[in-house]
C-alpha cells in the first residue's frame, strides 16, 4: 500500500493592523494679539507624518513615510484627511511658522510660531481627531516685513584671443542668451520650504529673479544661484572675426551664494563666465 499526504500551506493571519483606512483631523489655530485678546489665523499649514513601519507593521519592507497637509481658512480652520490602520499608528504633528499681523489696527507684521510643540498625536481608522492651537509672536522679532528682493546677474562665454595668445587682456566675452540660470532660496517666507527659482537670459545675457522673502527673525534669507555645464564648441577670435572651434563641454561656473536678501534688496553683480573648457 502506498500512502500519500500533502501539506496544506498556511495562510498568513491578518489582523486589524494590515487594514489601512481613514480618518479626519480637524482643528483650529487661533493668535495672540496685542492687548492679551486672540483671533483666527487663516494660512497656517499643518502636517501629518505617518510612518509605513507603522502603517504596515506585518511588511518586512515597509520603509519612508507618508505626509498628510491641510491649511487654516479664514476662521483659522483646518481639515486633513489621513490614512490610518485599525491599530491606530501615533503619529507627528508640526504647525509651521507663518507671519501675520499682530497689530490689526496698524498691520504689524510678526512671525508666529505655536506656544508648544505639537508633538504626536494618536490616529485610528474612522475615529475622528480634533485638536487646537495657540500661536504667539516669536520673542524679540520686532515687525517683520514681506516683500520681494531682487537677483541679477549675465551668463557669458570667454572666447581665445587667438591672435595675441592666451592670457591676453583682449580676450572676449560673448552674452550666452536664452539660456537658464537656476536660484535656490533657502527659506520661503509662506511655505517654509525652499524654494527653487529659474530665469532665462535675454539678448545680452542677463538674467532677472523676483524672490518672495523677509525681513522676520528666523529667516536666513540666502540664495544660491547655479548654470549647468554648458555643450559647444571652444571658439577663437582672429582678425577676420569669430571662427568656430572643436566641440566640447564648459565645465559650469561656480555657484554663487547671496545673503542677507530681505525685502527690497537688489543683488545685481552675479556673473557667470564659461571659461574652462574640456574638448571631446
Amino acid at each position: 500500500m502506498v500512502f500519500s499526504s500533502c501539506k496544506k500551506n498556511n495562510e498568513p493571519s491578518f489582523s486589524a493592523a494590515n487594514e489601512t483606512g481613514t480618518t479626519q483631523f480637524t482643528g483650529v489655530i487661533v493668535k495672540e494679539q496685542e492687548g492679551g485678546s486672540t483671533a483666527p489665523i487663516s494660512g497656517v499649514v499643518v502636517t501629518v507624518d505617518i510612518k509605513n513601519s507603522q502603517l504596515y507593521p506585518n511588511s518586512p519592507t515597509a520603509q519612508g513615510s507618508n505626509v498628510y497637509s491641510g491649511t487654516t481658512d479664514a476662521n483659522g480652520l483646518f481639515s486633513i484627511n489621513v490614512v490610518t490602520n485599525g491599530n491606530g499608528i501615533r503619529a507627528r504633528v508640526n504647525v509651521a511658522n507663518t507671519i501675520s499681523s499682530y497689530d490689526p489696527i496698524g498691520g504689524t507684521q510678526v512671525l508666529f510660531q505655536v506656544s508648544n510643540d505639537p508633538g504626536h498625536l494618536y490616529f485610528v481608522a474612522g475615529v475622528p481627531v480634533s485638536a487646537s492651537y495657540t500661536m504667539v509672536p516669536t520673542t524679540g522679532t520686532g515687525t517683520a516685513v514681506t516683500g520681494t528682493a531682487t537677483v541679477t546677474g549675465t551668463v557669458k562665454e570667454q572666447l581665445y584671443d587667438y591672435v595675441h595668445g592666451p592670457n591676453y587682456g583682449g580676450d572676449t566675452l560673448l552674452p550666452l542668451p536664452n539660456y537658464t540660470v537656476m536660484l535656490n532660496f533657502n527659506k520661503d517666507p509662506n511655505t517654509q520650504l525652499v524654494t527653487a527659482y529659474t530665469a532665462v537670459t535675454d539678448a545680452k545675457g542677463n538674467y532677472t529673479f523676483t524672490i518672495s522673502t523677509t525681513n522676520a527673525q528666523g529667516y536666513p534669507d540666502q540664495a544660491q544661484v547655479y548654470v549647468n555645464a554648458l555643450a559647444g564648441t571652444m571658439d577663437t577670435i582672429k582678425s577676420s572675426g569669430r571662427v568656430i572651434g572643436q566641440p566640447g563641454v564648459y565645465a559650469a561656473p561656480p555657484t554663487i551664494t547671496i545673503n542677507n536678501l530681505t525685502p527690497n534688496t537688489i543683488s545685481n553683480d552675479n556673473y557667470f563666465t564659461y571659461n574652462s573648457f574640456t574638448a571631446n
